[in-house]
């Protein structure tokens, strides 16, 4: 009981107070520095203009009166306008979110590196694991942005634990579903998040490829949940802007259109020294276990496939 218990205390307090400690770290510093309370990207303040107008007129709107889809991330403002019903200081509601984001995506790499490492369930790494997300200053800034990256990383994290294990167990057809709504879900925090269904298809793939007819109607089910989420914020933007994605999501695809100009090789080597910055050199230490091994099954590359394919 002794060991369980404090097993338990490293897994559940260190990372929340690392996570508390950081991020008032941060925002401590960036209070001294600026000498104002803020947001460091418009995006955050658009964010905020949604939620306050949800909240307050009951309209999905950035300038009041005009309904508009200019929102790349509706979950996001959904979690915001509590905060307005119950009068909390915008700043103070945003970064509680976004600090318990950080917590949440602690926990789900705690999780994912026990699914990925079993002999190592109650060892070291995965406390480790969930305390390098929760110390990592990217993430310790997405935290106290006041954008949804926080809360996208979290999700990422528990879907790719999720793959993982499904690819070990198949689920159930009512889990499958639900996987699916999970995914819709992601997809509503940023649109990227529609992705992840590949990683989930492929672990549904590997743990069913000799029984076709229950992975179709595993895949079918997979797709109906995530077109349950998905097809009523589809409709939306129809109605609203005449596109099924909101009007910024082509705007940012037209901004970014020029880094394809540029040869693949040279947009991946630009990509490493901005993953490795900080601590995150770190994980060069971790290469020997992400090395081919006998041992090492499948499913358990599919984080691996998400980071290269993505």
């Amino acid at each position: 009981m002794k060991n369980h218990n404090t097993r338990a205390w490293h897994v559940f307090v260190l990372p929340i107070l690392l996570t508390l400690t950081t991020t008032g770290a941060f925002l401590l510093i960036a209070r001294l520095r600026a000498g104002a309370a803020g947001f460091p990207l418009d995006d955050a303040w658009i964010h905020q203009t949604y939620a306050r107008n949800l909240a307050l007129r009951g309209e999905f709107s950035f300038v009041p009166g005009q309904p508009s889809a200019g929102s790349t991330a509706p979950l996001w403002t959904l979690l915001l306008v509590p905060g307005y019903w119950l009068g909390i200081a915008p700043f103070a509601w945003t970064w509680g979110i976004g600090a318990l984001s950080l917590v949440g995506a602690a926990g789900a790499a705690y999780n994912l590196a026990r699914q990925l490492f079993p002999e190592e369930r109650d060892g070291p790494i995965p406390l480790l694991a969930a305390l390098a997300v929760a110390g990592e200053w990217h993430l310790v800034w997405t935290a106290a942005s006041g954008m949804e990256t926080g809360l996208f990383a979290a999700g990422v994290l528990a879907l790719l634990t999720l793959a993982v294990r499904w690819g070990e167990k198949p689920p159930t057809t009512a889990c499958t579903f639900i996987g699916g709504i999970g995914i819709g879900a992601l997809a509503l925090v940023r649109p990227e998040g529609v992705l992840v269904s590949g990683i989930i298809g492929l672990a549904l793939l590997i743990a069913l490829w000799r029984r076709w007819r229950t992975l179709i109607i595993r895949g079918l089910l997979l797709g109906g949940g995530i077109a349950v989420i998905l097809t009523p914020y589809v409709l939306l933007n129809l109605q609203l802007s005449g596109t099924p994605f909101p009007n910024t999501f082509y705007a940012k695809q037209q901004e970014y259109g020029v880094l394809y100009t540029l040869p693949i090789a040279v947009r991946l080597f630009r990509l490493w020294p901005t993953l490795l910055a900080g601590p995150l050199a770190l994980l060069i230490l971790a290469l020997p276990w992400a090395l081919p091994s006998p041992r090492r099954t499948p499913q358990r590359w599919l984080p691996l496939v998400w980071v290269v394919g993505t």
